[in-house]
This record gives C-alpha cells, structure tokens and sequence, in this order.
C-alpha cells in the first residue's frame, strides 16, 4: 500500500472540536502513510483556537511529520490571531523544523493582516532561517493591497534572502490587480535578482485575466526573464478559455523562449477541455521546440475524462516526444477512478518510456476506492518494480 488508507476516524469534543485523526489499514490496524503519522491528536482553548497538535505513528509513539517535528503548540490573542508558535521533537524538547525555524512570532494590524513575522530558534532568539533571513515585514494601502514585504536579520537590520532581494513594492491598479512588482537591496535601491530581473509589470483587461506580463532591469527597461523572454502576451476567448500564448524578446519581437517556440494557439470544445494545442515559431509557422512535438489532440469519454493523447510533428505526422511517447491512452472504472495508463509509438504499437521505461501503469484500489498501489509494465507485460511515480 502506497500512502493509502482503508479507513479514518475523527474523534471530536463536546463543542465539535476535532481532537484526534487516525487512519487504519485493511486488517483495521492503525496505519501511517507516507509521512509515518498514524493519528494526529489537537487541543483547543475555550474559544475553539487549536492550541496544540501531536503526531504519533501506528505504534502510538511520537513521530516526526514532513516539516520535521512532532508537537506543535501555539498562542492566540483576543481576537483569534495565532501569535506565537513553538515546535518540538520526539523528546518534546524544542527543535528546528525544516526551515530552520523552532517556532515564530507575528503580528497582526487592526484588520488581522500580518504585518511582522520573527523567527525564532531553540532558545527562544531571533535566528536566521534556510531561506536567509530571521524576519519579514509587510505594509498594505488603504485598499487593503500589500504594497511591500521586507527582509531583515537577527539584529533587525535588512539583509538579501536567499532569492537575491531585501525585499519588493508592488502596484495595483483601480480594480485591485498587482500591474508591477519591483525589488529593492538593503538600501531601498532596484536590484536585480537570481533570475536576472528588477521586476514585471502587469496587464489585465476587464474581466480581470492578465494579457501581459514584461520584466525590466534596475533601469525599468525590458530584459529576459529565467525563461527566455522579455515580455509574454496570453488571448483569451469568450469563455476565458487562454487560447493563444506568444514571447516576445527585449525588442518586442517574437522570441523562441527556453522550450524552444515562440508561443502555442489552443482549441477547445463547447465543454471548455482543451481539444488541440500547437506550437509555433517566430515566423508563426508550426515547430516542435524541445518537446519533440508541434501539435497535441486530446479526446474525453463523455464525463469529460481524458482518454487519448496523441503527439504530431509540424507536418501533422505522428510522432514521439521527449518521453518515447506518441500515443498515451487512459481508461478509467464506472466510478471514474483511473485504472490504466499506456504509452503507444507512432505506430500504435506499444511503448517503453525513455525517462522511467515502462509503457503500461496500473492502479489497484479497495472496495472504498483508496488506492492501494501502482503497478509499472514493461511493453511486454512484464512488471517492473522499484519505479517512482509521477
């Protein structure tokens, strides 16, 4: 069983709290999943503010979930914020969680928006956290809009976090849309960030869908971004359906971006699924990029559920992608619960994947409909095990 559960309970106090969370297996045994927690006991104060969660794993013992800790305890204020928040390990002592943090402290404006967050490490101090900093500071406008997030250190001064900047401003517009996004150094000054950029500017049109995101350098002037372009333009039809997509360089020429096109065009049907999608060149002729494809059809059963996907090349030929397929067909029960997936080659024949290199996954479920596993086939039938899944 992969993560999956027959059953869970949930035990709850005379007010309708929910003090406890525990999953069970096929023989009714307490079971954990892929986070080792078997049952998840919470206490609440006389205003309904969960005021501490424990983890346990099937043996009742204390374990550690994902974030690396086992206890969690947190403080409100009158009016229901969660002030403070400490963290603790198996031992019950207090540890550093994931993010190097063994707790934090925020506070609240009048209308309940954090405005200042403090990590803190075992001993109760400010301490520096993994992603660079050991405090952040948010202003909001009169609308309510948060206009500023800033970094700081232990000592309360700013400092650069791990992304490159001490911080950003923000603009909106009359209707409330983020239209640009600058960041600033430790001396209020533009600066240009890990991806290369000082900021991007927004565009939207009256139902409120952005139809253009630029990015621009310390000087405001256009620059490209991680993915290869300046400035990325999106249409949309009459439904919202996003049926075309272009990049544009420094310039505002088109450009072929990281994945190699200029952009791609979508159909979709009166169900709003996405029918075909095709890729293009600067030229607006098709292209393949680096997919190894120019076009995809999808088609639906008639509960909307993907059955078939089929890759082509510019000419409309069938064609493999960057993973070995050109044909991926799905089947599902009466229930809709996904039972098969299969990789087929341009031939309809079929296919191992060259990333994971099996052609056929299987989904096994129990009565309830909880998966039980996944099982990988190779194109001959033979299972092939030890493969993780998408």
């Amino acid at each position: 069983m992969e993560g999956g559960y027959v059953r869970w309970h949930t035990t709850r106090d005379d007010l309708g709290n929910e003090i406890e969370t525990a999953t069970f297996g096929i023989d009714d045994r307490p079971l954990t999943g892929d986070d080792k927690i078997a049952s998840a006991h919470h206490k609440f104060d006389e205003h309904g503010n969960r005021i501490e969660t424990a983890y346990f794993g099937a043996d009742g013992r204390p374990v550690l979930a994902k974030d690396g800790v086992a206890l969690v305890q947190s403080r409100f204020d009158d009016r229901g914020n969660e002030t403070d928040v400490a963290v603790f390990g198996i031992d019950g002592q207090p540890t550093l969680n994931k993010d190097g943090a063994a707790g934090w402290r925020d506070k609240f404006d009048e209308y309940g928006r954090t405005i200042d967050t403090v990590f803190l490490g075992v001993d109760g101090q400010p301490i520096m956290i993994k992603n660079g900093y050991a405090e952040s500071r948010a202003k909001f406008d009169e609308r309510g809009n948060q206009v500023e997030f800033a970094y700081f250190g232990t000592d309360g001064r700013p400092v650069v976090q791990d992304e490159g900047l001490a911080g950003w401003h923000a603009k909106f517009d009359e209707r409330n849309n983020e239209i640009e996004r600058s960041y600033f150094g430790v001396d209020g000054r533009p600066i240009r960030i890990k991806d290369g950029t000082a900021g991007w500017r927004a565009a939207f049109d009256a139902r409120g869908l952005e139809v253009e995101r630029s990015y621009f350098d310390i000087d405001g002037q256009p620059i490209l971004c991680k993915y290869g372009y300046a400035a990325v333009r999106h249409t949309f039809d009459e439904r919202g359906n996003e049926v075309k997509r272009a990049f544009f360089g420094v310039d505002d020429h088109p450009i072929l971006a990281g994945s190699g096109v200029a952009g791609w065009t979508a159909k979709f049907n009166e169900r709003r699924k996405m029918v075909e999608s095709a890729y293009f060149g600067v030229d607006g002729r098709p292209v393949a990029g680096t997919e190894f494809y120019a076009f995809i059809t999808y088609d639906y059963d008639a509960d909307g559920r993907e059955t078939i996907r089929r890759l082509f090349d510019i000419n409309h030929r069938p064609v493999k992608g960057n993973w070995g397929r050109a044909i991926i067909r799905t089947s599902y029960d009466h229930h809709g619960l996904k039972l098969q997936e299969s990789s087929f080659d341009e031939l309809d024949r079929p296919v191992d994947r060259s990333d994971k290199h099996w052609s056929t996954k299987q989904y096994v479920y129990d009565s309830n409909g909880q998966r039980l596993r996944t099982v990988f086939r190779d194109r001959t039938g033979k299972e092939i095990r030890g493969v993780e899944d998408d």
